[in-house]
């Protein structure tokens, strides 16, 4: 029987691209802690999915099919625990960055670019617009209450 690992915690606040030629994935958490892995961000997702008896796939497609949201998908990695996560871009692109909803307090631009201010105090710089942080800061908000009403079960 193989083993998945689970990466992907109530602490997990963002996983970004690594770009050290080694390690495909940096994990961050509430913690302070930024953990360089060798799997991709969809990979850790799906073994983030798995490991609670769902895939990334099956996850996606139940939202997809829920709400109209075919493009850049909110991710319901963990409804009983409330983990749910959003890219900044196409899931596929290298440089997409997934944050944790529960983690964000705001989003705000200096000079001009565009940040998240996690709760912890963390500020991390992302690859979008504000604009699109807010939809899909909203999209997830939208799914998970959704998914936490009482005549959905997950």
């Amino acid at each position: 029987m193989k083993k998945v690992e689970n990466f992907i915690t109530l602490s997990t606040m963002a996983l970004l691209p690594a770009y050290d030629g080694m390690n495909q994935t940096i994990i961050l958490d509430q913690h302070g802690n930024s953990n360089s892995n060798p799997q991709s961000k969809l990979k850790i997702l799906d073994d983030a999915c798995l490991v609670r008896a769902c895939s990334y796939d099956g996850r996606i497609k139940a939202v997809r099919t829920a709400l109209d949201y075919p493009n850049k998908t909110p991710l319901m990695i963990c409804p009983q625990d409330s983990i749910y996560a959003f890219s900044t871009k196409s899931p596929q692109d290298y440089d997409c960055i997934w944050l944790f909803h529960h983690h964000i307090k705001a989003f705000f631009i200096e000079g001009n670019t565009p940040y998240v201010l996690f709760k912890n105090g963390y500020r991390l710089q992302v690859n979008c617009s504000i604009y699109s942080l807010h939809k899909q800061w909203e999209r997830t908000a939208n799914v998970i209450t959704y998914f936490s009403s009482s005549k959905v079960i997950v």
